[in-house]
């Protein structure tokens, strides 16, 4: 038998452990239900005085309550708390190897101080304007910023492409709010076609490493093969980069390296244009892949301009650039404070690269696309210095190039790209006939002036240049007979018994 009921409303029961008020509420009401029907003291409203009540049945009614609303649920509660004591046990390991990873794991470019990503996609919505009585749809200003694309790139359409322009430009601006649209419109197809046309040139760059024997002759006659490219390795983390967003001594060293070799200015999309042009991009090809893929209307009926890039990816390739960059100038920088700030940011790119699962064949191709842009960085400082060295003003200063030139060489030979001693002498003769090439027009240029009117100053000019003439062809006999003789050497031995 039970002990006494309490059967009165205003005293709560204490909560069991695991047991939820809502639990008790409702296993409670159940049994008074039953309770309730069973002794049947409440009909129509009114208490039966009469009723006679069964003892022995709410006897049993108590112990289901006790039954069901306590130890089942104690029971349960018990049971979970052992699955999840032995859930955190079997996870111990896999916490302690995730924390180990975190401490090695590397954000893209982490030394960089950043409010937010950049933004990438663009919508533009005709419901911000005010179109009554004026044909301003989703499929109006699609066809706009087709148009207005195609106008920024320079592929003209005639005379009816910049009617079609002008006069949904012209619609848009005599609608309330339709100044400001337009404004913030071209805001956004300009910040698109900036970063997806710089993704472009960076494929189109990294092509080209790709490319070997065609790719060093085309770095040798560019005249903006430099400038160019900067742009084997744009990402939005680096461009429009400066000295306030770089924080701690890695981000200074860093910045340091990046602004000696690589240029961070945020270019201008009529700059980008040229810097196509000379890197043999098709504009007209790639404007129709933009506007076939990244130009689309969404199914709430806008237009989205979509980046080609998802953030995933994004954060992906942008560590990788950084995995790129470590490398080339860890070939290209001396300086030991300096090697060993890379090495340091490396180990923590390397394990950043490893948290994102990267696999081995595409950290491979990374390195090796790394030390085919360090090449192609030391033969433009070649070119560079080849061309210094013909304009240099004395003996001292043309040794001084020279030296220069055999240090970059060096450094030529000891990327490990499997290049020849042939190979690298011919890049070198190129070289040389380049600078040759170049003196020798400036020495007709100065000749042809001096013939005009006489100069002293231009005299010591054009006698310098006579001077250095006569050395470079020097050094390209003196390389030529050294490469007989190897070769002689070579077929010497080669046949000797």
């Amino acid at each position: 038998m039970a002990g006494p009921i309490n059967i009165n409303p205003n005293i709560i029961p204490q909560a069991q452990a695991g047991m939820s008020e809502e639990s008790i509420a409702a296993s409670a009401e159940m049994v008074v239900t039953g309770l309730e029907k069973s002794l049947n003291i409440k009909k129509a409203g009114q208490v039966q005085k009469n009723q006679q009540v069964d003892l022995k049945q709410i006897d049993e009614y108590v112990q289901k309550l006790s039954e069901t609303t306590t130890v089942n649920e104690i029971n349960k509660w018990e049971q979970k708390e052992k699955q999840r004591q032995k859930k955190k046990e079997e996870d111990k390991p896999k916490r302690r190897a995730l924390r180990k990873a975190g401490k090695s794991r590397a954000r893209a470019f982490g030394w960089i101080s950043r409010k937010a990503p950049p933004r990438r996609d663009v919508i533009l919505n005709a419901g911000e304007i005010d179109t009554f009585g004026v044909t301003v749809n989703s499929e109006s200003l699609k066809e706009y910023v087709l148009t207005y694309t195609r106008s920024r790139l320079g592929i003209d359409e005639g005379e009816e492409g910049r009617e079609s322009l002008v006069s949904i430009e012209q619609k848009i601006k005599g609608l309330k709010g339709g100044e400001s649209f337009l404004l913030k419109m071209k805001d956004g197809i300009n910040r698109m076609l900036i970063a997806e046309l710089s993704r472009a040139i960076k494929q189109s760059i990294l092509n080209k490493v790709n490319a070997g024997k065609k790719f060093t002759e085309w770095l040798i006659s560019s005249r903006k093969s430099e400038e160019i490219l900067n742009y084997a390795l744009y990402n939005e983390y680096t461009s429009g980069l400066n000295r306030k967003a770089v924080r701690g001594l890695t981000g200074k060293i860093m910045f340091d390296i990046l602004s000696r070799n690589w240029d961070l200015t945020m270019k201008q999309l009529e700059d980008l244009i040229e810097l196509a042009k000379e890197s043999r991009l098709d504009l007209p090809s790639w404007y129709q892949t933009f506007s076939r893929e990244r130009v689309t209307l969404t199914s709430d009926g806008k237009v989205k301009i979509s980046s080609s890039i998802i953030e995933s990816e994004l954060q992906k390739n942008a560590l990788l650039d950084e995995f790129k960059m470590l490398h080339i100038h860890l070939a290209l920088e001396e300086g030991l404070i300096r090697t060993l700030a890379m090495w340091l940011r490396l180990r923590k790119v390397n394990g950043g690269l490893t948290a994102l699962r990267v696999g081995r064949d595409e950290i491979a191709l990374a390195l090796t696309q790394a030390k085919r842009i360090a090449w192609a960085k030391i033969i433009t400082k070649l070119k560079e210095a080849h061309l210094t060295r013909v304009f240099s003003t004395s003996e001292k200063e043309f040794e001084k190039y020279s030296g220069r030139i055999a240090i970059l060489t060096r450094k030529a030979k000891g990327l490990g790209l499997g290049i020849s001693m042939e190979g690298l002498k011919l890049v070198e003769a190129r070289l040389v006939q380049m600078a040759l090439d170049t003196a020798n027009y400036k020495l007709e240029l100065l000749k042809s002036m001096q013939s005009l009117e006489y100069d002293r100053k231009r005299e010591k000019d054009i006698h310098w240049l006579e001077v250095a003439s006569v050395r470079l062809r020097a050094t390209e006999e003196r390389d030529e007979i050294i490469e007989s003789i190897v070769k002689f050497l070579g077929r010497l031995f080669r046949f000797a018994p």
